[in-house]
């Protein structure tokens, strides 16, 4: 039994020794596209983040090249806030959702919530090698929608078990 656990735990050390995981800060958007750099709250989150203002208009895609390091399943999450959320408990008009090698993510991001989190913006395969990520607004209605990163990982996460990296 207690080779057996070992093994288990061996295994289990390995698996996550060989995970992948990106994380990508909106500092690292070549092509911002409508999106600004907005640094209001940096003394809260310790760094700017990509906010689209598009007084109604949707604004042009954001957009980073990034490596992935092995080809395989990827689960991708954004740190992202409805800025609407100190005022009311109804959805927030700050819409978003990314897109990996062209192909659009499930989820749509950015107008739910009261804080600073993580949201899971979908699953995805991805083949090694570089590859566009990219921030597509849907409102533009005042779309402040605010993201400071991107978290990609080959291991899907619990919420409760992404890395907060100081924020």
């Amino acid at each position: 039994m207690k080779k057996f656990l070992l093994t288990c735990i061996a295994v289990a050390c390995s698996l996550v020794a060989v995970a992948e995981e990106l994380l990508i800060e909106a500092e690292s958007f070549s092509q911002r596209g409508g999106w600004v750099l907005d640094q209001q709250f940096m003394d809260q989150m310790g760094s700017p983040y990509l906010m689209a203002h598009g007084m109604g208009i949707p604004v042009a895609d954001a957009t980073a090249e990034i490596n992935i390091p092995q080809a395989g399943t990827y689960y991708v999450y954004a740190r992202t806030y409805n800025w609407t959320s100190p005022w009311t408990d109804a959805e927030g008009p700050g819409k978003f959702r990314l897109a990996l090698g062209g192909k659009l993510l499930k989820a749509t991001l950015g107008h739910t919530g009261n804080s600073w989190q993580w949201q899971f913006a979908g699953k995805t395969v991805l083949k090694a090698g570089t590859t566009t990520l990219a921030l597509k607004d849907l409102t533009g209605f005042e779309a402040i929608t605010r993201q400071r990163f991107v978290y990609i990982s080959a291991v899907l996460l619990k919420w409760g078990l992404i890395r907060d990296w100081g924020v």
